[in-house]
């Protein structure tokens, strides 16, 4: 029989032999890779999507439509995801990222071969997604604070995070399932069959997990994607700090025994001296952000200062004030805590006429004011006694939480009257 007809026949065969479920879940199929692959909507949308139409078609009875959430990995995976949001919003995963930080510097390479060997040792004891997925927010972190690309930090993680999950039994999931199916397959066989132990697999997970952060180590540069740093989702979109020309960075500072600034208020030092604007401080127990006019400044307390950093050391070596290891301000850095804004004075509001120390934005709201914007002049000298118009527009470094509260509680608190104020956002 020649070859082509042979060829036919089988396909032929092929082709009577799928019945109509088989062609539906093979065209369920391609359209899950299709919308995977071109994220027309969200993976997680396209994933529900794909359990709607399983269910609509009848290919899988209403009972067992949700079966796959029972599933240990499942489970272990969303648990995880949910207690990494919870540690990031209770602040120990930017500690994390600040002590990663520290103890990387800012090269690329040392970066990326620490937050993989980390993320690599905790695969170990837990789903390897997950600790890909706690460790997400201290990469992004990481990549703000250093400039480095994100994307170029995330692929020798996830890597990783794969390869730690063979030093162990319980960090993969198709060990889990194979150890699982060891076991049913010995029960239903009646014969004897030895699950593996829980360290069975590290001597060859030691082996990939080393193996895999010296190759991205050396040859990292070359094969990991070159990606613009300042790129972004919301690259095209200005921030406030280009749109008014400030910086937004905090400086930590350690106040001396012998600093001219000790015993001073922070209204005293930031009228005599203009490059002094101290936005927090950390008197060694505690953070405490906008401090009030009459905060007394003793030795030993770290302040913030706002402005760029080498420019802040002439000022900082001529009044007693020393560098610090690591910042106590790191909460400050995290565009999702807090950053500049925008405050607009309403037309007609009762702030029109006022002063900015009438406002009292500090003792009020714990907010700092840097600016004000006022027909295309920006105004950042001896702004207390500036008296505001309708339309100025008031440039504050402030948390987020901060913002919120002054935007909730325009008019009254503390049992005193405060001026009404316009619109507050963010950028």
């Amino acid at each position: 029989m020649p070859f082509g007809d042979s060829f036919n026949d089988e396909h032929n065969a092929i082709v009577e032999a799928l019945t109509l479920e088989m062609i539906t879940v093979l065209a369920i199929l391609a359209g899950a890779i299709t919308l995977f692959v071109t994220e027309v909507v969200r993976i997680d949308v396209a994933a529900i999507l794909v359990m709607v139409v399983v269910g609509l078609s009848g290919l899988v009875g209403a009972e067992d439509l949700f079966a796959g959430f029972a599933s240990n990995a499942v489970i272990s995976i969303i648990a995880v995801m949910i207690l990494g949001a919870g540690l990031d919003r209770v602040g120990i995963m930017r500690r994390v990222a600040a002590f990663l930080l520290r103890v990387g510097g800012d090269t690329e390479r040392r970066i990326s071969s620490l937050i993989s060997a980390t993320v690599g040792t905790i695969s170990a004891f837990m789903q390897n997604i997950g600790a890909a997925a706690l460790f997400l927010p201290v990469a992004e972190r990481l990549s703000e604070r250093t400039e480095i690309p994100v994307s170029r930090l995330l692929m020798p993680m996830g890597f990783t995070a794969i390869l730690g999950g063979t030093l162990t039994l319980v960090a993969s999931g198709p060990l889990i399932l194979l150890n699982d199916l060891l076991a049913s397959t010995a029960n239903n066989l009646n014969v004897e069959i030895d699950p593996y132990g829980l360290f069975a697999p590290t001597p060859i997970g030691l082996a990939l997990v080393v193996s895999g952060l010296l190759l991205f180590a050396l040859a990292g540069p070359w094969l990991l994607p070159k990606v613009d740093s300042d790129r972004a989702s919301h690259a095209d979109l200005p921030g406030v700090a280009a749109i008014y020309g400030l910086d937004q960075a905090v400086c930590p500072f350690l106040v001396a025994d012998d600093s001219d600034l000790a015993g001073r208020r922070v209204a005293d030092i930031e009228a005599h001296y203009e490059d002094a604007l101290i936005v927090a401080v950390h008197d060694g127990e505690g953070l405490t952000i906008a401090p009030y006019r009459d905060y007394e400044i003793e030795p030993g307390m770290i302040i913030g200062l706002v402005g760029t950093c080498p420019e802040l050391d002439p000022f900082a070596t001529a009044h007693g004030l020393e560098s610090v290891e690591g910042d106590p301000f790191t909460i400050l850095h995290d565009r999702d805590h807090a950053g500049l804004a925008e405050v607009v004075i309403r037309p007609g509001g009762d702030a029109v006429g006022n002063t900015v120390r009438d406002l009292r934005l500090r003792e009020l709201y714990d907010i700092n004011l840097l600016a004000v914007h006022r027909n295309g002049e920006i105004i950042t000298d001896d702004l207390r006694r500036v008296q505001l118009e309708a339309g100025d527009v008031l440039v504050v470094f402030t948390p987020w939480e901060h913002l919120d509260r002054l935007a909730q509680e325009p008019t009254y608190g503390r049992g005193r009257h405060r001026p009404r104020l316009g619109g507050a956002h963010r950028r």
